[in-house]
């Protein structure tokens, strides 16, 4: 805990607007998809002193494609997601393995801007292909430009099916 103390310290100090990448295994525990059951609070306090950091973290397995990957509040966190199998949160129809789990391989390509922005693209390996979805962090330093937070879920539209939607059933 001294070792990352002092090195924020330092990489603030070099300067306070650039961002501060960390990686560490477990997420902060109430941060990215999947932390609520598998975060550790270890690192909270340190980290919520720099909200330019962004923290990447895994252990889960969960979807990286998934909303809930990314979380900003006091600095940000991304779940890295997996390059073996899926897991999922319990409650799930098919629980938390879901059928095929082992067709995953997903990770994000960071880039960093001589502004200091951030833009994190999504790939599958397994599709060779970017998902449509980019995390745009346009200022790390300052956490009243975050954009991926809590609130989001709030503002965020329902879903919806369009007006004379139907199922069709081509084959049983």
């Amino acid at each position: 805990m001294d070792w990352l103390k002092e090195e924020l310290a330092k990489a603030a100090a070099d300067d306070s607007k650039k961002p501060i990448f960390v990686q560490n295994h477990y997420p902060v525990t109430d941060t990215v998809y999947g932390s609520d059951l598998w975060g550790t609070d270890q690192f909270s306090d340190i980290l919520s002193q720099y909200p330019q950091v962004i923290d990447f973290s895994g252990h889960s397995h969960y979807p990286i494609n998934d909303p809930r990957s990314i979380w900003q509040d006091t600095f940000t966190s991304l779940g890295c997601g997996t390059l073996s199998y899926f897991e999922l949160e319990p409650g799930m129809v098919y629980g938390t393995i879901p059928p095929n789990a082992d067709n995953a391989c997903q990770y994000y390509i960071v880039e960093v801007h001589a502004d200091n922005s951030v833009n994190i693209k999504m790939y599958d390996v397994r599709t060779k292909q970017f998902f449509d979805t980019e995390y745009n962090i346009e200022t790390p330093s300052d956490p009243a430009s975050f954009v991926y937070t809590e609130e989001r879920r709030s503002l965020a539209d329902a879903p919806a099916f369009k007006e004379g939607a139907r199922v069709v059933v081509e084959e049983v």
